[in-house]
């Protein structure tokens, strides 16, 4: 009483994973999925790049780890779109959509934006990107109720994460580069004053515009209302504060993804590209050809 799987070889009807018995494409009891869960082995899962419509993939890091960089180059290498969620959130309120509009009661009380409103950020993005689209996801989630309530929706959309990338950067090297950070508080394009300074004629990696010199020293994209400049909390003081809130914050989720077998620790101190091709190891596509979008 056997099958033939996509290896040709004979594997039994049903299986028993994690203690539950299962049979292949009925929803799993752990997982609501017609894919089972990762047997807990301690070996990480490498079939990301098989996923239909290209993996699904979300970035985690302490804040200046370049998670925006790197989320941004993964997803033109596997033509896949890139959901940044901070920036998401900041369309909404410049647009004065009824959600943007919501969230500004809380942000300019400097209150965090509630789950349900982030979430259903999130739903309604990925849901417009057509089924069994495959994306990378930054800045969510930030809580184990936001990483539910992500799969709770791919699994009504008979999906799943295809692999969680955690980018981690000593706390202090962390501190160097957000000090030289310029950022766009617009678009949220991010800058730094000696390793990737904004010049005035190219275009702004977020929005896409040129950028502008408004005044001796003073740059803007053109497509943005306010300058280029140097984010208040950015100074190594507030720094390590909200790195010590990120590093009791992030345990729980990483814990929630490590449990699923989804979890890959990438480390994020060097050069951008050595950074990116750790990632591409870490997915199993160090020579894997780049896709079309």
């Amino acid at each position: 009483n056997g099958r033939r799987d996509g290896t040709g070889l004979a594997t039994p009807v049903a299986e028993r994973i994690h203690g539950v018995r299962w049979r292949p494409h009925e929803p799993h009891p752990a997982t609501g999925s017609p894919e089972a869960p990762t047997p807990r082995t301690g070996r990480q899962r490498v079939e990301t790049v098989a996923a239909p419509g290209g993996p699904r993939l979300v970035l985690i890091g302490p804040p200046g780890a370049g998670k925006g960089t790197q989320a941004r180059r993964l997803a033109a290498k596997l033509g896949i779109p890139h959901v940044d969620v901070g920036s998401l959130l900041r369309a909404e309120v410049r647009a004065g959509t009824p959600l943007g509009q919501e969230a500004e009661r809380f942000l300019a009380r400097g209150l965090l934006v509630p789950d349900e409103l982030v979430n259903r950020l999130v739903e309604r993005r990925l849901g417009a990107l057509g089924p069994r689209r495959g994306f990378v996801v930054d800045g969510y989630p930030r809580s184990v109720a936001q990483a539910e309530a992500l799969d709770r929706f791919l699994r009504r959309e008979g999906l799943r994460l295809s692999a969680v990338l955690h980018l981690r950067v000593p706390d202090e090297v962390v501190v160097d580069r957000l000090a030289g950070r310029i950022v766009c508080p617009d678009c949220g394009a991010v800058f730094h004053r000696t390793a990737n300074p904004p010049r005035a004629g190219e275009r702004c990696p977020a929005c896409h515009t040129i950028i502008r010199e408004v005044a001796p020293g003073v740059l803007q994209c053109e497509a943005c209302g306010r300058p280029l400049r140097r984010r208040p909390d950015d100074q190594p003081e507030i720094v390590r504060r909200r790195l010590a809130i990120y590093h009791q914050e992030v345990k729980p989720i990483l814990s929630y993804y490590r449990q699923q077998g989804l979890l890959r620790d990438v480390d994020g101190e060097g050069s951008e590209d050595e950074v990116f091709r750790r990632i591409l190891a870490a997915l199993g596509l160090a020579d894997g050809p780049s896709r079309r979008a």
